[in-house]
């Protein structure tokens, strides 16, 4: 059964896929879409030289904050979903 829909791409998921890191309900994203923007040059997501969570942008008021944390993280092992979802969760 598929409960949840990604808010950038059409996928919809299951809760099994959360489990699993593939979606993140806390954002309402997948992992997919979170990868395209890691990769996107003209965004700050994952970039480990401009995360600074002791800033109010990025440690606040980003709703990415606890998932990109665990790409800048993981950066060079992104594939890796369930680490990521791990960091996202503290």
């Amino acid at each position: 059964m598929l409960l949840f829909s990604c808010v950038d791409c059409p996928e919809r998921f299951a809760l099994s896929d959360v489990e699993n890191g593939k979606y993140f309900p806390s954002t309402g994203m997948c992992i997919s879409c979170y990868r395209k923007r890691f990769k996107n040059r003209s965004l700050c997501f994952g970039k480990k030289s401009m995360y600074d969570p002791n800033t109010i942008a990025c440690g606040e008021e980003c709703p990415d904050r606890r998932i990109c944390k665990g790409f800048v993280k993981h950066r060079k092992e992104f594939t890796k979903t369930k680490e990521i979802q791990d960091d996202a969760k503290g």
